[in-house]
């Protein structure tokens, strides 16, 4: 079997163990329960819907990653879509 090296250099490997994967985590647990939480008095979901919105920036934020949008004004148009990223991995 050959050796294959690791594709992350130390550093990023230090700060995805140490602080990314504990922050997304506590993310998800924080907004998780604030989410089930709003479940038993907002019927509507538009409540559990804005904290899903504030989990996933916070992902990104978490990530040191950037978000754009492309054609934001079409998101409106149909009542139901199906959205796929395109990434480089």
């Amino acid at each position: 079997m050959s050796f294959r090296p690791n594709p992350l250099p130390r550093f990023h490997r230090w700060r995805t163990n140490v602080l990314n994967i504990p922050l997304m985590a506590a993310a998800t647990i924080v907004c998780g329960s604030i989410s089930l939480l709003l479940s038993l008095v907002d019927k509507s979901g538009s409540a559990q819907h804005q904290v899903a919105r504030i989990w996933a920036r916070s992902l990104v934020f978490f990530a040191g990653s950037s978000l754009q949008v492309l054609g934001q004004e079409n998101l409106r148009k149909y009542p139901v879509d199906v959205y796929a990223s395109n990434h480089t991995s």
